[in-house]
């Protein structure tokens, strides 16, 4: 099984739902974190979605955290996660370009 490290770009949280990583088919992702930092001085709240996109979509039966506080100039660790082909990690933030994420992890295919 070859192994490389996941390479998604970082990308700033919108107010509506925002893609962060989605597994491509024949691939698994087995995730040490994803980093959620956020660069303004005020406390921000983000909610975190884990779904599979053939016949799931971001909502309340795909949150993984709903509406939590990271504080001002502060960064917060989500994972581990190992997460299967079509599934998708988005989330959103109660302010636009104010939080960042980036995912550290690797990618396994057959």
């Amino acid at each position: 099984m070859p192994t490389a490290a996941i390479s998604q770009a970082a990308v700033l949280l919108g107010v509506a739902e925002t893609t962060i990583g989605q597994v491509p088919v024949g691939a698994e992702w087995n995730i040490s974190t994803i980093r959620f930092c956020n660069v303004s001085n005020n406390p921000r709240q983000v909610t975190i979605y884990n779904y599979n996109t053939v016949g799931e979509a971001a909502g309340d039966t795909t949150t993984e955290y709903k509406q939590f506080s990271i504080q001002g100039k502060s960064t917060f660790e989500y994972g581990p996660v190992i997460i299967t082909a079509n599934r998708k990690i988005s989330a959103l933030a109660d302010a636009a370009n104010v939080v960042s994420a980036r995912i550290h992890g690797w990618e396994t295919t057959p």
